[in-house]
């Protein structure tokens, strides 16, 4: 996804032992009962995931806004001009719920987005380009046809596209995401922790895990 120059590679992830799986999934029912742990947590994550950044969001699908937005490893630039191009992620992510997959199936920019696509992509040429970011994948948390919450985890040119090993490690760890946002009402705007959180939500958002 990136048009920059090629840097060296980082050696790629390692995979997540029974143990290092396990404590991650500690972390995470830790935000449950304590959601300024979500910090942390997600830059576990990310680390696990062998990603750059990493945000936590709830987005509003009818006024094309982020309604919750915690971030991870990303730069005060790169924040603000992917707020510029939320309609035109929104638009590709409505296209892909469209379809109908089970929300358990995570979608990754590299292989839902064609070549051409990418490289006409203003969110790609004017946000992604110049962090070096070559690709994002959306773990869906919950979803509605006006709202849906979502982690995504972008890679860096030297960490390479998102592979299975990514796939696997998030589809592990959706289900106890949901459980832990459901119990600690992460995602309910009052409770966040986050000082540039926006609205509160109007009414509950339903969990589903899937079709």
């Amino acid at each position: 996804m990136s048009g920059s120059p090629a840097s060296p590679k980082r050696p790629q992830g390692q995979a997540v032992s029974s143990n290092g799986l396990s404590q991650l999934i500690g972390s995470i029912y830790d935000c449950a009962l304590d959601p300024s742990h979500w910090e942390r947590t997600l830059a576990e994550i990310m680390q696990a995931m062998s990603g750059e950044s990493v945000i936590l969001s709830l987005n509003d699908l009818h006024a094309n806004r982020l309604l919750i937005d915690k971030s991870i490893g990303w730069s005060e630039f790169g924040l603000e001009e992917r707020k510029k191009h939320i309609p035109e992620i929104h638009a590709r992510l409505n296209e892909w719920f469209a379809r109908g997959p089970s929300i358990n199936e995570p979608f990754v920019a590299s292989r839902q987005l064609s070549p051409e696509y990418l490289a006409g992509s203003a969110y790609v040429e004017r946000c992604l380009n110049p962090l070096g970011i070559v690709d994002i994948m959306h773990l869906f948390l919950m979803y509605s046809p006006s709202r849906f919450s979502e982690i995504v985890v972008a890679r860096h040119q030297s960490q390479g596209v998102v592979t299975d090993r990514e796939v696997e490690i998030g589809t592990l760890l959706l289900p106890h995401l949901r459980r832990a946002v459901t119990i600690s009402n992460v995602l309910e705007a009052r409770t966040v922790e986050y000082g540039r959180m926006t609205d509160a939500l109007d009414a509950p958002l339903q969990c589903h895990t899937d079709r």
